[in-house]
């Protein structure tokens, strides 16, 4: 049996703790603070590992959502129009569901709506203009939500702010 990924984890975290933050010499500050920075790191890690694909899933289809309404929308001129028609000849395409396609999906689908909002911007039309500054404004406030989630036992949020846990984050709902 191949230990688990929290196992491994977990042992690094004892190395880091028990074995090599206490070799350092007290004078080396530098040294002391990367390690306790990865010591950190390995916990932040060992939260997320078990939701990383459905948190990378649910940015995927937040993307798709915002892509297709994007594409829909879309009117002006001959650059926004080839975008657009580009950007839904992509949502088209499904591929496989691995963790994989899904990242290179990701990363395709955020080229094409830039380059959507970059061709608006020479010759999209005033309606254009205004729906897609909406919607992805719109698409911002939720995403932010779900990276301030993601990340808020880093304790970076301050003030009373009330953000999902990890566990409760993937919901149906929030797909």
């Amino acid at each position: 049996m191949i230990p688990s990924l929290a196992d491994r984890i977990s042992s690094m975290q004892r190395a880091l703790h028990n074995v090599i933050i206490p070799a350092i010499a007290p004078d080396n500050g530098l040294a002391m603070e990367q390690a306790h920075l990865m010591l950190a790191h390995l916990g932040l890690i060992a939260e997320q590992a078990d939701y990383t694909e459905l948190y990378e899933a649910a940015e995927l289809v937040a993307l798709e959502r915002l892509a297709t309404a994007l594409a829909q929308a879309a009117g002006g001129g001959a650059q926004t129009i080839a975008a657009a028609a580009t950007l839904r000849a992509e949502l088209e395409n499904r591929g496989t569901a691995d963790a994989g396609a899904r990242r290179t999906r990701t990363v395709a689908l955020s080229g094409l709506v830039e380059r959507l909002v970059d061709a608006s911007g020479t010759d999209g039309d005033a309606d254009f203009l205004a729906v897609s500054h909406d919607l992805i404004i719109a698409d911002n406030r939720l995403s932010s939500k779900r990276d301030r989630a993601w990340f808020r036992s880093t304790g970076f949020e301050t003030g009373d702010v009330a953000l999902p846990s990890l566990a409760t984050m993937f919901t149906p709902a929030q797909f």
